[in-house]
């Protein structure tokens, strides 16, 4: 794909770019173009799953809010991180800060939490801050930044019930079974109409599908500049 660097948003300051959509929907790939297409690193959000989670899913047993809401926690911390090396580095980094992830970001509050808004209540009564903590836990990083500083985009990527599972049914080697995939789209809210939020189609390929979220990340950028 060819690259435009004058004309990407990267290049005039930090983004969080989050690659979303229920499990097999592509976000790894689609992630990993679009970081190519913007110069940035692309991290796999499931990599950062804690073991536990991890050993759910492998069990076909879902996760809950409180399962992920750590794991959600973690994304932002490492995108926080990642931006924050890139503006101590040397020139490598000196025009272009940012990281796009690949996350589910199922419901709007998970949505929230990777955008940094204030804290809101779980199902058991706890409070988790913007960097999926509990209250008063305890915490490694401290680091935040607002949307104004560095905003958060989601490329989510639209697909029916029977083209996500036909694609997960051919996927290999991944801890996420197919028959979950009704608990997953039971629990999407759909992020359509919602602020930074470029719906891709599944059916295109995944030429399409970047070229789409580079146009739209490019059309949010200059809205807000």
């Amino acid at each position: 794909m060819a690259e435009h660097k004058s004309s990407h948003p990267a290049s005039q300051g930090p983004m969080f770019v989050i690659a979303m959509g229920v499990s097999g929907t592509g976000k790894s790939t689609l992630g990993a173009a679009v970081a190519k297409a913007l110069g940035l690193p692309f991290i796999d959000g499931d990599d950062l799953h804690p073991p536990k989670n991890i050993d759910k899913m492998s069990h076909g047993i879902p996760l809950n809010d409180d399962d992920r809401r750590p794991w959600l926690g973690a994304i932002r911390q490492s995108a926080q991180r990642t931006i924050a090396e890139q503006e101590s580095a040397d020139r490598a980094y000196k025009t272009r800060h940012g990281v796009v992830i690949a996350c589910s970001a199922l419901k709007k509050a998970y949505r929230d939490i990777l955008r940094g808004l204030p804290p809101v209540p779980s199902t058991n009564g706890k409070t988790y801050n913007a960097n999926g903590k509990r209250d008063n836990a305890d915490t490694d990083d401290d680091n935040t930044w607002s949307a104004s500083e560095c905003p958060v985009y989601f490329v989510y990527i639209d697909g029916t019930r029977e083209e996500i599972y036909r694609r997960m049914l051919a996927r290999q080697n991944h801890f996420m079974k197919a028959d979950m995939l009704d608990s997953q789209l039971n629990a999407l809210e759909v992020p359509i109409g919602e602020p930074g939020v470029i719906p891709v189609p599944l059916i295109d390929s995944i030429e399409d599908q970047a070229r789409k979220a580079i146009e739209g990340l490019t059309a949010l950028w200059r809205n807000n500049n």
